[in-house]
């Protein structure tokens, strides 16, 4: 397992933080998360399947 990617917009889980898990975090609240999944209330998804976000290109130099 990997880290999880927090898509829950606003929703939450009791002892769960709302936000993008690290890969340990992903693991100590892996029932909570697959039980609430189950039940439809999908708030995370692995890292790998999550889109990339746009990064600033930071290899242009100023002025160009």
């Amino acid at each position: 397992m990997s880290g999880l990617t927090y898509i829950g917009n606003g929703a939450w889980l009791p002892e769960v933080p709302a936000r993008d898990l690290t890969e340990d975090e992903a693991l100590l609240h892996a029932v909570a998360i697959a039980a609430a999944a189950k039940a439809g209330h999908v708030l995370y998804e692995s890292v790998k399947d999550a889109p990339r976000r746009a990064t600033p290109d930071k290899t242009k130099e100023k002025g160009e």
